[in-house]
């Protein structure tokens, strides 16, 4: 049975290799695709203007070149990953931003700011792993931020609320960097709720007098 032996030590060793490697390969991205400038800190943005016609590669030694930019590869990388296409045209880009906030800028061509998105369905638990995954903030800091009774501005909002969960309005945001907090980004979520599923929700309750809240 010693074959057996070394045919489990040799699956254990394949396994063991593999997910070192995952593991550095993680790290190895979170250093490339960091910010230039702690995020933390004061910073000015950079005015960069892409030209018409430029491709993907020289945009991207362009802006390391400039300073926006950690590493050119990992722009090059997730833009490919992602198949998002670079628009041409002058940006205002912060150094504090990560490589895929700069992909958004340069996709989406609307100059300074960055983005989240939030899918339909997902619970307050899974925002705020989202937003940690981003390094933004904590998950605490968030959900601590999502108590109903920080909101009490939104009049709207039903009394006793046990939680936010089925008010945050799921769609994509665009922020400026320097708003990148937790009562920021909750903030966008109700007003949009407020503008879009409001009206919706009020002619609901008007047609059944006890509505179960979620």
């Amino acid at each position: 049975m010693g074959w057996v032996r070394n045919c489990i030590r040799l699956v254990l060793a394949t396994g063991i290799v593999a997910s070192t490697a995952a593991v550095g390969g993680w790290y190895g991205w979170r250093r490339l695709s960091a910010p230039v400038v702690d995020p933390a800190s004061d910073a000015s943005t950079i005015r960069i203007t892409i030209e018409p016609g430029s491709n993907l590669r020289d945009i991207s030694q362009q802006l390391q070149a400039e300073g926006v930019l950690r590493s050119a590869a990992s722009l090059e990388l997730w833009m490919r990953l992602k198949d998002l296409e670079p628009k041409a045209g002058s940006f205002n880009f912060d150094p504090r931003l990560r490589t895929p906030e700069i992909a958004a800028v340069l996709h989406d061509g609307r100059g300074v700011g960055i983005q989240f998105t939030i899918p339909e369905g997902w619970r307050l638990t899974q925002m705020a792993a989202y937003f940690a995954d981003l390094d933004w903030f904590s998950t605490e800091e968030f959900l601590t931020a999502a108590e109903p009774k920080n909101w009490t501005q939104y009049e709207w909002l039903p009394a006793n609320l046990p939680h936010l969960e089925g008010w945050l309005f799921p769609d994509t945001y665009q922020i400026s960097p320097d708003r990148r907090t937790p009562e920021a980004a909750i903030a966008r979520m109700l007003k949009k709720f407020e503008t879009t599923a409001l009206p919706l929700y009020q002619d609901y309750v008007a047609s059944h007098p006890n509505p179960e809240l979620t």
